[in-house]
């Protein structure tokens, strides 16, 4: 296994402004914490800004750079839009925010990168609650 690789303090905030600028939500949402890591230590930030759609970021995969063609490709954080009404925190919600720690591993795993077109296949769990077979990544 290859060492753990984690964001400095300096760089975990900007993230985490950058996410609060983007998607709002600094005051209306949560941080799922990822217990352990292989790789990247990756949480995952659920914001839920007033009559909007609830926003999940990662934060910690853009810490690791994955094997991509371009140095410009190789750090990048996943996010995933549900709809407003979802819980942050119900069991559908913690489901989705394991799926995307999941998939923040997978590059790492692999020896391969994330980017526009790629597609990766949902876990079981996640494929039986909400029924789609893969992921593509836009």
């Amino acid at each position: 296994m290859k060492s753990l690789t984690l964001y400095n303090p300096v760089q975990l905030e900007q993230i985490q402004e950058f996410i609060y600028d983007t998607f709002g939500g600094e005051e209306d949402g949560l941080i799922a914490h990822e217990l352990t890591s292989e790789y990247v230590h990756t949480d995952v930030q659920i914001v839920a800004p007033e009559g909007r759609s609830r926003t999940f970021v990662t934060f910690g995969m853009g810490a690791r750079e994955m094997n991509g063609p371009h140095p410009d490709l190789c750090h990048v954080e996943l996010v995933m839009c549900t709809s407003k009404d979802l819980d942050i925190y119900s069991e559908d919600a913690m489901k989705i925010a394991n799926e995307l720690v999941s998939l923040s591993k997978f590059p790492f795993r692999e020896n391969t990168w994330l980017h526009h077109g790629h597609t990766i296949n949902a876990s079981d769990a996640f494929r039986e609650a909400f029924g789609f077979d893969a992921f593509t990544f836009i």
